[in-house]
């Protein structure tokens, strides 16, 4: 089959269209910043987004920094880990310049005995006989830890780490022969950002892939007509 050389053009500029348009919203979440004081620039990732108090939505999945600014102030640097679908908030307090200023914070997890703990999706170890994990020295903002043990349901909770401060998660643990609790993840928020901001990429879907190909099957069928 011979496809003439704008025929297969027209279909590589359809495929690139449907390449490249924005992360469906489901498959992303959202931070909503507010800072004291208010009116602080925002980075993610190093681009700024804009000021607080501000929604940043379309985030890819996963553990995002961001950086808090502001004149005459300490930069505050922390961390948000994004779920689908969901929003998570951030409190930062900025601490003036020339103030003793403390950039990490601790987590104190308390459950059950040899309990498996995850932060942010990582491996951090396991709970000791009295039940108790110190995750000491970490990055402040909203974490998401993670609480496994064989014969119980596993358990999700976003806790926020403050400057110099040790963050509390206290949880007993359900068993597998009871009725499964519900998810314990934030539920979406659905307030957008006052201030416009560029959608987060990721990789196409494979749907999305084979739809482009579709669509660029289907133009050169109708240019061949022509």
């Amino acid at each position: 089959m011979h496809i003439h050389t704008p025929i297969l053009i027209v279909g590589i500029l359809i495929s690139l269209l449907i390449l490249i348009s924005p992360v469906n919203a489901a498959e992303t979440g959202s931070v909503e910043i507010i800072s004291d004081p208010g009116n602080a620039e925002v980075y993610i990732t190093g681009q700024f987004r804009g000021y607080t108090p501000i929604t940043i939505s379309e985030l890819r999945p996963g553990l995002t920094r961001i950086s808090v600014r502001r004149p005459n102030y300490q930069n505050w640097d922390g961390v948000a880990y994004i779920t689908p679908g969901a929003t998570v908030r951030l409190e930062p307090e900025l601490a003036r310049t020339g103030t003793v200023f403390r950039n990490t914070g601790n987590i104190v997890i308390t459950t059950h005995p040899e309990a498996v703990v995850l932060q942010n999706q990582n491996y951090v170890g396991v709970t000791d006989e009295d039940g108790s994990l110190i995750i000491a020295r970490t990055d402040l903002g909203a974490h998401l830890i993670t609480i496994e043990k064989e014969g119980y349901y596993s358990y999700q909770e976003y806790t926020t780490v403050y400057p110099g401060k040790t963050s509390g998660i206290v949880k007993e643990l359900q068993p597998l022969t009871t009725p499964e609790p519900a998810p314990p993840v934030p539920t979406p928020d659905l307030r957008v950002s006052p201030v416009p901001t560029p959608p987060e990429q990721s990789a196409p879907a494979p749907a999305i892939i084979i739809a482009g190909i579709v669509a660029a099957s289907l133009a050169a069928g109708v240019m061949r007509r022509f």
